[in-house]
């Protein structure tokens, strides 16, 4: 441009009308390559607007955990409370006492001339009593044998520790009885309940088979 400018100035007077108009279209020229080159602030592609940072979606509130649909009850199983039916007239309920009171026998023997036989009858709890009788016709003796129905009173033991009195024994010509005498339940439990207290002893019962003395 300006290179231009200065070889305009060396012109004649008579060129000056011609130098004129090509001075003209010169600068015109180049404004529009300088337009074109650098375009202007107005013509600048427009930049998008900032956006702000994109917030984390809201947390939605908890959900309780999806109950299992209820399943149908099954007749089969279900179980109904039951009642006891009503006691007949007369009669009363079975209880622990009732069952204490049940009597068993135990200790069974024969005499060698098989006319007398011997055996002790013992609630399952309380005193027994041996029973000698004839099996020629309807005598019999009988004799307390003390406590013998002794409950099981030892934690996590098995049947072999359940007290079992020893059975009569004949003599040898079976005319005597001979058994074992225990003490009494009262003597029993009231050495039980004193620590230290002695074991109560135990005594020899005999019968005469001929007149039960």
């Amino acid at each position: 441009m300006r290179s231009l400018l200065s070889s305009m100035t060396h012109l004649s007077d008579r060129d000056g009308a011609f130098a004129g108009r090509t001075l003209v279209l010169a600068l015109a020229a180049t404004v529009s390559m300088l337009s074109v080159v650098r375009p202007s602030a107005a013509q600048a592609p427009a930049q998008a607007p900032a956006q702000a940072p994109a917030q984390a979606p809201a947390h939605a509130p908890a959900q309780a955990p999806a109950q299992a649909p209820a399943r149908p009850a099954n007749p089969y199983t279900r179980v109904s409370p039951w009642t006891p039916p009503p006691m007949p007239a007369g009669k009363k309920a079975i209880t622990q006492d009732t069952y204490d009171e049940w009597h068993t026998i135990s200790g069974s023997s024969i005499s060698n001339d098989g006319k007398w036989a011997a055996y002790t009858v013992s609630p399952v709890v309380g005193e027994g009593e041996v029973i000698v009788r004839s099996t020629t016709d309807t005598t019999e003796y009988r004799s307390p044998r003390g406590f013998t129905g002794r409950p099981q009173l030892q934690p996590a033991a098995d049947s072999a520790a359940q007290f079992s009195a020893a059975g009569a024994q004949f003599s040898a010509d079976s005319r005597f009885v001979a058994f074992v005498v225990y003490p009494s339940r009262a003597d029993v439990e009231r050495a039980r309940a004193r620590r230290g207290a002695p074991t109560p002893r135990s005594g020899l019962g005999l019968i005469n088979v001929a007149d039960g003395t």
